[in-house]
This record gives C-alpha cells, sequence and structure tokens, in this order.
C-alpha cells in the first residue's frame, strides 16, 4: 500500500507509525505484522533514483506526478506520458 512519508522520531527502533485506516484498507490486523518499507534513494551527486524507468526528471511537478507510478510487480501498465504543459 503507498503511504507518504509526513515525518520522522529520533528513535533507533525499526518502526513504522502509520493511519489506523491502513489496518481497515490492507486488512491488517493488530498482532505482530511484518512489513516492506521502500524508501528513496539518492545518487552521490544528489540525483533522485525512481523506480522505473519513466519517471521525469524535467520538473518539480513532472517528478511529483512520476511518484505516483506503481511499484514494480509482474503487472504491465499503460502509461501515458505527460508533458510539461498537460
Amino acid at each position: 500500500m503507498s503511504m507518504k512519508v509526513v515525518g520522522f522520531t529520533e528513535s533507533t527502533e525499526n518502526r513504522a507509525y502509520v493511519s489506523h485506516f491502513q489496518a481497515y484498507l490492507q486488512g491488517s490486523d493488530y498482532d505482530i505484522d511484518k512489513v516492506y518499507l521502500m524508501g528513496s534513494e539518492f545518487t552521490e551527486d544528489g540525483k533522485y533514483i525512481g523506480w522505473s524507468p519513466l519517471f521525469n526528471y524535467f520538473s518539480i511537478k513532472t517528478l511529483e506526478k512520476s511518484q505516483e507510478f506503481p511499484m514494480p510487480n509482474s503487472i504491465q501498465y499503460n502509461v501515458e506520458i505527460l508533458h510539461e504543459d498537460s
């Protein structure tokens, strides 16, 4: 389930705090569940590394829209490329 990071803590523990709606939307329960969290990566010169070769770094607007691409899986998607004037 895609989520947006809204804050960080100073804790050194491996924890993620999520919306209470996530349990409902994902069908999770309140026992000890494991979750894989994928974070953003940057090159040594500070370039953001996206998870799709279709990421568009032309502007902040196109980069933000690129972040809505689905995560890699075995499903193929048709993607409409938007130009800056769209």
